[in-house]
């Protein structure tokens, strides 16, 4: 039971990438702007915008963009996620641990794995 809805999760992500490609890598390219514009804030302020933005879902959106087939969109969202896990470690932490199984963190672990970013 679990493992099918891990499987029938994934099948919905999987689903919505096929249908929305290039809304997703519209969506994954402004975030990745706005997250790299934020280097210009102090670092009070680039923490608070962060965090900010993952209660409003820049960690699913990061997660979305892993499971892209195109790579620019991976890249993009790897770098999101460097960026975000090397100012403030907790709000990742914090997403992780609220996933289930067929999470971002088992999405980037699958990719260290396979060695496909």
């Amino acid at each position: 039971s679990s493992s099918d809805n891990s499987n029938n999760t994934k099948q919905k992500s999987q689903e919505i990438l096929a249908k929305n490609t290039e809304e997703i890598k519209n969506l994954i390219g402004l975030l990745n702007e706005i997250v790299t514009l934020t280097k210009a804030l102090q670092l009070e302020q680039r923490k608070l915008f962060l965090k900010d933005l993952s209660r409003i879902g820049l960690f699913e959106a990061i997660d979305l963009g892993l499971k892209s087939s195109d790579v620019k969109v991976r890249i993009w969202s790897g770098e999101m996620l460097f960026a975000c896990v090397s100012l403030d470690p907790s709000n990742a932490r914090s997403f992780l641990l609220s996933q289930s199984q067929n999470s971002l963190f088992s999405e980037v672990i699958s990719r260290i794995a396979q060695s496909t970013w």
